[in-house]
């Protein structure tokens, strides 16, 4: 899951609970300020603003621990939505984190992939952002990743066996092929781990 789904889902639980909430007990939380779903994601998009909201919101802990009645399952079902919730928003903190690091590798495969092979580089991709566009969405999918694995594997192949080693250039190809499949391999590990943890949610 990308961050911008990643977003997406966040901003839906927290509209949700608000709405459903509002219902529960005439609750006017940012009523005026959060009329629809795209309100809210215009405050959360705002870094500022997302960081004061998410605070204020995380008052409602203390409202559920001293003025609610847990043996009313209502009331429960409320609290445990409000736990799922900061811990969506957690990991949605965290993502960033990721994504640049997907952004950086991407932009070093693209580079990879255009000096190493420009012909194939023209065949497959109509610009640069194309290309990283294409690229960057192979890195959130295990298959995608995979596809990256094997490309490189075959190309470290060729130049090892195949090419005049001699040759400065296809020396480095070779490094940056061998260097790039290290920091994929470490990225598929954590791609793993990441998506087993999500399913274990």
């Amino acid at each position: 899951m990308n961050i911008q789904d990643r977003f997406n889902n966040l901003s839906s639980s927290i509209y949700n609970f608000i709405c459903d909430y509002r219902k529960y007990c005439k609750w006017y939380f940012y009523d005026n300020e959060i009329p629809d779903l795209d309100s809210l994601k215009n405050k959360l998009n705002d870094e500022d603003k997302g960081i004061d909201f998410m605070s204020d919101l995380s008052d409602m802990f203390r409202h559920f621990v001293l003025e609610n009645d847990f043996a009313n399952t209502k009331e429960e079902k409320f609290f445990d939505t409000l736990c799922s919730i900061f811990k969506e928003y957690n990991i949605y903190l965290n993502s960033y984190e990721k994504d640049y690091k997907v952004s950086e590798l991407t932009d070093d495969l693209v580079k990879y992939v255009k000096e190493s092979d420009p012909y194939e580089y023209r065949n497959n991709y109509t610009n640069d952002e194309d290309a990283f566009k294409s690229i960057k969405n192979c890195l959130y999918t295990t298959s995608g990743v995979d596809a990256i694995r094997n490309h490189l594997n075959s190309d470290i192949e060729h130049y090892a066996t195949d090419s005049d080693l001699t040759n400065n250039d296809i020396l480095n190809y070779l490094k940056n092929a061998s260097d790039l499949l290290i920091r994929v391999n470490e990225y598929y590990k954590e791609l793993t781990k990441e998506n087993s943890n999500e399913m274990d949610m």
